[in-house]
């Protein structure tokens, strides 16, 4: 799962698995066999790639130590081929007794959003079940619409209580689906003024249902299958988006900004053509899964954009994705920003609170400006009194967030906990109000 996703990254027509007799191995120079050559001028014998990718895969989780061997860990699964590769790693890894924690795997329903008939909704999932069964690990299965249901926390509040059920029979997968609703979530996405709006959501939410799924069954580690090429696209689609603090946590081995639960990349660093040249030499099938991106135009969205400009790169520069996603662990969250709050939407820490002489306050006056206010009118006024954002919802979101909902007309569609947390600062804002001074009053 591209954190349950990894389709959105399409593999370029020669993104294939190449073998070439007439190559060495740049392991053990070998010329009388086939090797794979996942990039210009690195070419493998099968059996030397297939030590480098799980090397790569095992190193990520011993050399970060986020996982411990007492840990149960939640594992996405979309059903595409890098959480599927991770599956397989992971099963292997158990099998040879080198991996020895528990595992169990979620699986995220998308297609809720998609125009299929329940016939095939279903048995598209049972797939799914039975692919995961096959591996030996148990599944859980919900739906994307039971985000819209999480409370402000991340956590299930109240009595909307996320539904997330083991399957053990194909009833199950039955029971699951047949209890979805996507009224909210389906309102939410049609309210977004852009494409790129919605793509974010969807990814915001996704993460924000796979915590709350982790939290309710007890554990604390979720991994996703977030391969190099999706996370090096991430990076230069966060930047374009306004969410350039955040590309430390979107990237890293270990995100921890949600606190009690950590989100697991150990496909860090491998690409998606290694993941998909790992999957044919180990037969690993994958499901294919129609999803909502499907119905938008290709290069409709910063992110399908960058896809392309980051992936056609890479093809020719073969560092491309390397030093995107190298320099990216260089990037780490400012001192301090943890006491500045959390965005009541994606979790990460609020980066709104800035000086006057700063790129944010420039912008919003830029803005201003544009919306034809004065110069004197346009230095006035705050982010904090930003109106394309409705509501006091803006004061609980960062940057990227905001610009998320530039436009959205109705804070009803926002989920509850976006809400609660706008809610508490009218209450708090209300508490105080005596004390406050009003605007020309001299102290």
């Amino acid at each position: 799962m591209c954190s349950v996703n990894e389709e959105a990254v399409p593999a370029l027509p020669n993104n294939r698995l190449q073998l070439d007799g007439e190559l060495k191995c740049v392991k053990c120079r070998r010329e009388d066999v086939p090797v794979v050559v996942t990039r210009v001028n690195d070419a493998f014998c099968q059996e030397c790639f297939l030590v480098y990718a799980v090397h790569k895969f095992r190193s990520a989780i011993g050399k970060s130590r986020v996982i411990i061997p007492t840990d149960h860990v939640l594992v996405a699964y979309s059903g595409g081929p890098a959480s599927s590769a991770l599956l397989h790693f992971m099963q292997q890894g158990m099998i040879e007794g080198k991996l020895r924690f528990k595992v169990s795997v979620v699986h995220i329903d998308e297609l809720g959003l998609v125009s299929i008939s329940a016939e095939e909704r279903k048995a598209k999932v049972d797939k799914v079940a039975h692919t995961v069964q096959q591996r030996g690990f148990p599944l859980f299965l919900t739906c994307l619409e039971e985000g819209m249901k999480i409370g402000c926390s991340g956590q299930a509040g109240g009595d909307s209580v996320v539904r997330c059920q083991e399957v053990t029979s194909q009833s199950d997968v039955g029971d699951v689906l047949g209890k979805s609703d996507t009224a909210a979530l389906q309102s939410m996405l049609d309210a977004l003024p852009s494409i790129s709006a919605k793509e974010e959501f969807i990814r915001v939410l996704r993460n924000q249902l796979l915590v709350a799924v982790a939290r309710q069954l007890g554990w604390r580690k979720v991994v996703v299958g977030d391969t190099a090429t999706l996370l090096s696209v991430r990076i230069m689609t966060d930047m374009a988006k306004g969410k350039g603090s955040q590309v430390s946590l979107d990237t890293s081995i270990g995100d921890g900004r949600y606190g009690d639960v950590m989100m697991v990349r150990p496909l860090r660093d491998l690409n998606l053509k290694e993941v998909e040249a790992y999957n044919k030499l180990q037969n690993v099938d994958s499901v294919s899964i129609p999803h909502v991106h499907d119905k938008w135009h290709r290069g409709n969205s910063i992110e399908q954009l960058t896809t392309v400009f980051v992936t056609g790169l890479q093809e020719n520069f073969p560092s491309t994705v390397p030093n995107i996603v190298r320099t990216s662990g260089k990037l780490g969250q400012e001192d301090g920003s943890r006491e500045r709050g959390q965005c009541a939407l994606c979790q990460s820490s609020l980066d709104t609170s800035v000086g006057e002489a700063s790129a944010l306050r420039a912008v919003e006056i830029s803005e201003r400006l544009s919306e034809g206010a004065t110069v004197s009118d346009a230095e006035t006024v705050c982010l904090e009194s930003d109106r394309s954002v409705p509501g006091d919802v803006r004061g609980s979101l960062c940057y990227g967030c905001r610009l998320m909902i530039k436009g959205l007309k109705d804070i009803s569609f926002l989920p509850p906990r976006v809400k609660s947390a706008a809610l508490s600062r009218d209450e708090m804002r209300s508490q105080i109000a005596e004390y406050l001074l009003e605007e020309g009053s001299e102290t």
